[in-house]
């Protein structure tokens, strides 16, 4: 769950992944835009400082990842 995602890299690929399905299911689901503008930019704010720390292997995959982020917060921000 959540709490196994914490023990990750802020900027790991797959805690960046559940941010961005999790910020998803707010704003989609449960129709809460503020809050799912809040989880992508936190995991964005993050993963900014800690991309440097990820094994070049898996950089490409968070930068795309944080790309998607940007763009839904670019979306509900409008």
């Amino acid at each position: 769950g959540m709490a196994s995602a914490a023990e990750l890299l802020a900027a790991h690929p797959i805690r960046l992944g559940l941010a961005l399905n999790y910020s998803v299911f707010q704003h989609e689901v449960l129709k809460k835009t503020e809050e799912a503008v809040m989880t992508a930019q936190t995991a964005l704010n993050t993963a900014s400082s800690d991309l440097a720390n990820l094994p070049p292997e898996m950089q490409n995959d968070a930068v795309l990842t944080m790309q998607l982020l940007q763009d839904n917060l670019g979306l509900w921000r409008q």
